[in-house]
């Protein structure tokens, strides 16, 4: 039963699908949950491969199945994770103003021009580089990519500190357990070997943790700890130097 309560809370946490858990999760429960997130980013990575498969059946271009893919992504996580991201980038702009000045601009809900122009440069950069991997033929990024984020996003819960107490990330961060990274991390590797894997190919390996060495590391300087924009930010910026380390690794 712990197991499906805190797998259904992964669920419920990192996507806009409902998996009924039959009660409110309890702290104990959100740190349990940070085990399954990368199996959520299976879940979405299997769907990008449907909409590949369908939309290479009815002939369409592998620049537009590519933003396809990416839309169904950001979709179906319900924006949560590119918010952060936006959220994030506002704050650097005004790092020197304080740590609570920071925190006020991650919780203001309207957008400034750090987060527009690094979202679209983001955005643009992930589409580039995986129209390019489905035109090399390539399917298997479409199932690394979303689960190898969601793994740095496990790492940065158990490693981490919320900056904010009673803040989005607060219970799961410190509720997060090394037990979780243990299990994330077989789902992982099992992610990656299924895929074709190469020790040829180790930057996927190391990717992923250099994100978030060096978020910790910022946030750690300037915020005091994590946030759930900071988590966000983690995701979407793994996803992307994935996406960077794949086409390296194919061209190399």
């Amino acid at each position: 039963m712990r197991l499906l309560t805190a797998l259904g809370t992964a669920v419920t946490l990192l996507s806009t699908f409902r998996f009924p858990v039959g009660h409110r999760p309890t702290p104990r429960h959100l740190g349990e949950s940070t085990a399954w997130f990368p199996l959520v980013g299976m879940m979405l990575g299997i769907v990008g491969l449907v909409l590949l498969v369908v939309s290479t059946w009815v002939g369409m271009p592998n620049r537009v199945i590519a933003l396809l893919v990416l839309a169904s992504w950001a979709i179906l996580s319900g924006g949560l994770h590119w918010d952060g991201f936006g959220d994030v980038l506002d704050s650097v702009g005004v790092r020197y103003a304080g740590r609570e000045r920071m925190l006020e601009v991650m919780k203001d809900p309207s957008m400034g021009a750090f987060a527009v122009l690094g979202m679209v440069l983001v955005l643009l950069c992930q589409w580039e580089c995986l129209s390019a991997l489905l035109v090399a033929g390539k399917w298997w990024p479409l199932l690394l990519v979303p689960t190898g984020a969601r793994w740095a996003l496990t790492l940065q819960c158990v490693l981490g500190n919320p900056a904010r107490p009673g803040g989005t990330a607060d219970s799961v961060i410190q509720e997060a357990k090394p037990k979780s990274l243990l299990i994330a991390s077989l789902l992982w590797l099992l992610a990656l070997f299924a895929s074709g894997f190469s020790w040829s190919s180790l930057s996927l390996l190391l990717a992923p943790v250099a994100v978030v060495i060096a978020v910790r590391s910022w946030s750690d300087r300037y915020l005091g700890g994590q946030t759930g924009d900071v988590l966000g930010f983690t995701v979407i910026t793994t996803e992307t130097l994935l996406l960077i380390c794949l086409i390296n690794a194919i061209w190399s």
